[in-house]
């Protein structure tokens, strides 16, 4: 196997399209909550299935988690999660099971009150909600990694602690926006919060507001993010019943789909093909409508005997998409971005969605060395799900290497910055089911949001698969960030950082405190590992656009892009950037710290 791959890493431009048109035909399955009912329905028919029937209970937010019970599967590859903020109990169960029975995640005996249900990390912890102002965000513990029935499930961890929230908000939908990102409606205050978390610590980040109050937001509720970051939001008020959009900088809001005064929308998620699934409640009924996100047009699931809905949640669905180019392609898909050059191909891309246990055996066959006993990656978008890319390429020319090889650029995401050596994971389904190898390591930068560069797998034969796994933590040490240097200055976007020319050299710079000490007077911080990356936001005439750039260095001082140069001398972090090439338009700058000395930090520049 080994002699079939070749790897090379390469610094390259990953253009994303906002617009690209919806990949294959979403989900064939949703599930859904309103009152006491929990169901199954046919997206296609409408064909309804009673998974769960309580007069006792009043479900609301639903979530699809894994089950990383390796003795479990393939019996549940995945469990449903449905919170009565009501009652105060958060239930599980095998929507393809219904005979192993419902479990108690939770019923309200300690702090967590009216909990709202939520999202998975990759280490399995689900991620609730409460609708009391001020509780904010808890956490569950490695739930998934617990046998379904077989209880000892942990009690839930305020994160962060009371009083990091204001007392004011009340948390409702949530989604994962970046790397260790979340995003959560405070449908109070009428605006989307975002705070940080990652495996050291957990939720390190206090929360800030993303997207400001404003006439777009009359009353939010439900949330969701697309694969090229683009944020969707429900309303539901006097105002409007509506479905708005935000660029994934939570910018340029606009309105996406309009409902009448009856039907009010609810929670919400987006398939790995980027269609949108809302649950709306009407006066005695309920409906399931579907989204075409490049378009904004919603179609209503058909169905009758439903009553008004709430939460909705979607299984880990397999789509896919087919592209014959010549040239370079780059489209959205699979809550990622691909880029696929080649002289001429017809390439199948499938999003296939694996739980832990189904990773960890493929990793545990002839690699498990090379990864050091690492846990799997996730996919931001599937919920503790790691997200493997089945490859099929058929008619393609041989690459400008000349070896009768074709080249395939995959970008993907890595939940965390915490891990400082994600690995690939290539698996020759034509050899055999778990013939895998790793391919390479992506050096010492986190895939993720901003990308500062990806890989190019050369592949051989009529399909592959490849996903990502963790390599190694990196040792955190507390740091205080000392804000940009001249010729930098320290705006907060949408404020200007500054305004270069094209292909100018620009000196980006900064230091770190430990955080015993202050910026003026150290003590400093000299071996933390500091990354930059790069995209393009706005056009030259102030339209969106999400284009992540490679990154170019000029002089010695940053010998190996993107990461920075420490000057110990002078306690400063360094990096030269050059800016040839750059279309006119303004670009955020990221920094992004392996070391997890503090969170990234994000200015925005313009160049002209």
């Amino acid at each position: 196997m080994r002699s079939l791959w070749k790897s090379l890493l390469v610094l390259c431009f990953l253009t994303i399209f906002g617009s690209s048109a919806n990949a294959g035909s979403g989900s064939p399955v949703v599930y859904v909550s309103g009152g006491a009912l929990i169901a199954s329905v046919n997206t296609t028919t409408g064909a309804t299935q009673t998974l769960v029937s309580n007069p006792a209970a009043t479900y609301e937010g639903l979530v699809v988690g894994p089950d990383n019970v390796a003795s479990d599967n393939p019996a549940h590859p995945y469990l449903v999660y449905a919170c009565d903020p009501t009652h105060n109990t958060i239930i599980r169960f095998d929507p393809n099971n219904l005979g192993a029975g419902i479990e108690t995640v939770y019923t309200g005996a300690a702090a967590l009150q009216k909990p709202q249900c939520g999202r998975f990390t990759n280490t399995g912890d689900l991620v609730v909600t409460s609708e009391v102002p001020g509780s904010g965000i808890w956490e569950f513990k490695g739930v998934a990694n617990i046998a379904l029935g077989a209880g000892g499930i942990p009690a839930p961890i305020q994160n962060p602690p009371r009083g990091a929230f204001s007392a004011s908000q009340v948390s409702q939908g949530v989604a994962q926006k970046n790397i260790g990102d979340l995003l959560i409606v405070d449908a109070a205050n009428k605006e989307v919060i975002r705070t940080q978390f990652g495996t050291i610590p957990p939720f390190s980040a206090l929360p800030t507001v993303f997207i400001s109050p404003s006439n777009l937001l009359p009353g939010p509720v439900g949330i969701a993010k697309k694969s090229d970051g683009g944020i969707f939001v429900s309303n539901q008020s006097k105002k409007a019943n509506d479905i708005v959009q935000y660029s994934a900088q939570g910018t340029n809001g606009t309105l996406c789909i309009g409902f009448n005064n009856k039907t009010v929308p609810f929670f919400m998620q987006m398939s790995a093909d980027d269609t949108l699934y809302v649950a709306t409640s009407l006066t005695n009924s309920g409906l399931v409508y579907s989204v075409n996100t490049a378009t904004c047009t919603a179609t209503a699931v058909p169905n009758t005997s439903l009553p008004p809905l709430v939460g909705i949640a979607l299984p880990p669905t397999t789509v896919t998409q087919t592209a014959t180019f010549s040239g370079t392609q780059t489209f959205n898909f699979g809550f990622a971005a691909y880029q696929f050059t080649s002289t001429s191909c017809t390439l199948s891309v499938a999003a296939n969605a694996l739980n832990q246990a189904q990773v960890n055996a493929l990793i545990a066959l002839d690699v498990a060395a090379d990864f050091n006993g690492a846990m799997p990656s996730v996919d931001l978008g599937r919920d503790g799900f790691e997200t493997a890319f089945d490859l099929t390429p058929t008619n393609c020319a041989p690459d400008s290497a000349g070896d009768g090889l074709n080249a395939q650029l995959i970008a993907v995401q890595v939940d965390s910055s915490a891990f400082s050596n994600p690995r690939m994971l290539a698996c020759d389904p034509t050899i055999g089911p778990t013939n895998c190898t790793v391919a390479n390591s992506f050096g010492d930068y986190p895939l993720g949001g901003i990308l500062p560069a990806d890989p190019s797998i050369i592949l051989r034969g009529s399909g592959s698969r490849h996903f990502v796994v963790n390599g190694n933590l990196s040792q955190a040490e507390a740091g205080i960030f000392c804000g940009f240097q001249s010729p930098l200055t320290n705006a907060v976007p949408p404020a200007l950082a500054g305004t270069f020319g094209s292909g100018q050299n620009l000196s980006v710079k900064f230091k770190l405190a430990q955080a015993s000490g202050n910026c003026q007077n150290g003590p400093f911080i000299d071996d933390a590992l500091a990354l930059l990356s790069i995209a393009r936001i706005f056009d030259a005439n102030g339209a969106p656009v999400f284009n992540p750039v490679a990154i170019g260095s000029s002089g010695s001082s940053t010998p190996v892009p993107p990461t920075f140069k420490v000057n110990g001398t002078k306690h400063q972090y360094e990096f030269s950037l050059t800016l040839q090439g750059y279309a006119a338009g303004t670009y955020s700058l990221t920094v992004t710290f392996l070391t997890n000395n503090t969170v990234q930090q994000t200015i925005e520049i313009k160049v002209q």
